[in-house]
């Protein structure tokens, strides 16, 4: 006779359920406890309970929670039990281990996404009270001055204004974006700032994306398809970040000791929508010929038939490039094919010979030569060390299904 299977573990979650970070979260928890098959019983803590609820409902044997709240921590330190963070928002004074976004990555794809755009002027709006915006503008104001450039910021504490009956930008945030020069790319460290900050423009009259482009963070789609213009985000792997709080949480479970370090995972590619669908270069033939770039790369590329469809001569064409690009066309042409690549072997399943012929390399051996001299990795290796290992799993053993109940309480 079989031995009774050990009873279920009861797991408390505690997310932002109104905002799509916060149900991508879930979702990966989620598949964690089906892949593995593990026996686990969720309770889920809804965004409007009071915090006393915590205590009246028992202590779970684990865990997690996106702690972006000083008296979230306080009512979670008392159930005494292991817990993961999910949360960056009051930063590692937090006695937990935490998964979450690699914040200098995210600013990194900010400065990345408007380099490639030809902008000059850059600013930061974000939140003065919060770790995430803090590292995210330290990164993206990093990599625009390995650039050669400047940026400028404005960190604004949240108020409320009773007027409106929402989250609204402070007066001063008006008067600082009249002030920028322009055309200005401005990044903001998440979907709800990215959306005040298109409203403030249409409210100051200023053309988005020509004077003003704008970039949020967690590709949030609902907010994101209702701003005007739509807004572009940077996709922050939320799933991801679910399961492997949900694979260290069972290791604590376990017994095992937490890291010393935060899990950092990457984001996710720019998903581009009106509001940075602009190449920022004052110049029309630069403009068609970097545009024509983008929308060929997937072919083998020329000067003379870029000089052709800019409508200037080869030598006029290598000369703009060289004084606003900063280098040669073909030069200009190589970068951007290995940037693409290397999102597609990061982001996709795509086998990287299909990966070779979407970029424009003739073979694959001409793609796994550039990649190796030029990123120090095969597209394997390449490939290996950005792997979401714990998307891997699930599509493996997905199928395996866990004895599952949720409830609220």
């Amino acid at each position: 006779m079989k031995p009774p299977p050990p009873p279920a573990k009861t797991i408390l979650l505690l997310a932002p359920l109104d905002v799509e970070a916060g149900r991508g979260i879930l979702r990966g928890v989620r598949d964690y406890a089906r892949a593995q098959a593990a026996a686990w019983e969720f309770r889920v803590w809804y965004p409007h309970f009071p915090v006393a609820a915590l205590r009246r409902a028992g202590r779970p044997d684990g865990v997690i929670a996106h702690l972006h709240r000083p008296d979230w921590v306080t009512a979670v330190k008392s159930l005494n039990r292991p817990v993961v963070n999910v949360s960056n928002v009051i930063g590692d004074a937090i006695p937990w281990p935490r998964v979450g976004s690699d914040e200098a990555q995210i600013g990194q794809a900010a400065a990345v996404h408007f380099l490639e755009r030809g902008f000059r002027n850059f600013a930061f709006l974000g939140y003065a009270a919060f770790a995430h915006s803090r590292l995210r503008e330290q990164a993206f104001r990093r990599h625009v001055t390995a650039a050669g450039y400047v940026c400028a910021s404005f960190a604004e504490p949240l108020q409320k204004d009773a007027n409106r009956g929402g989250w609204a930008l402070d007066a001063r945030v008006h008067a600082w974006l009249r002030a920028l020069p322009k055309p200005v790319a401005v990044f903001t460290p998440s979907a709800i700032r990215g959306f005040e900050l298109l409203e403030a423009c249409r409210h100051e009259g200023l053309r988005v994306p020509h004077e003003v482009a704008v970039l949020g963070v967690d590709n949030d789609e609902v907010i994101c398809e209702l701003a005007t213009p739509p807004l572009s985000a940077i996709r922050t792997a939320n799933e991801r970040i679910g399961f492997e709080a949900a694979a260290l949480l069972a290791r604590l479970l376990a017994g095992r000791r937490p890291p010393r370090r935060p899990v950092l995972v990457p984001p996710g590619e720019v998903v581009v929508r009106q509001s940075t669908d602009v190449l920022a270069v004052q110049d029309p033939a630069l403009e068609k010929a970097l545009r024509f770039i983008r929308d060929q790369l997937h072919r083998s590329l020329g000067v003379a038939e870029l000089a052709r469809a800019a409508a200037v001569s080869r030598r006029v064409l290598e000369r703009k490039f060289r004084a606003v690009v900063g280098q040669s066309p073909l030069r200009e042409i190589h970068r951007l094919r290995l940037d693409r690549a290397a999102r597609l072997l990061a982001e996709t399943a795509l086998p990287v010979a299909e990966i070779a012929e979407r970029c424009g390399f003739t073979t694959l051996q001409m793609l796994e030569s550039t990649f190796r001299r030029e990123r120090g990795l095969t597209p394997r290796e390449y490939r290996r060390r950005h792997v979401d290992a714990a998307g891997k799993n699930t599509e493996e053993t997905g199928k395996k299904e866990s004895t599952l109940r949720t409830r609220a309480f």
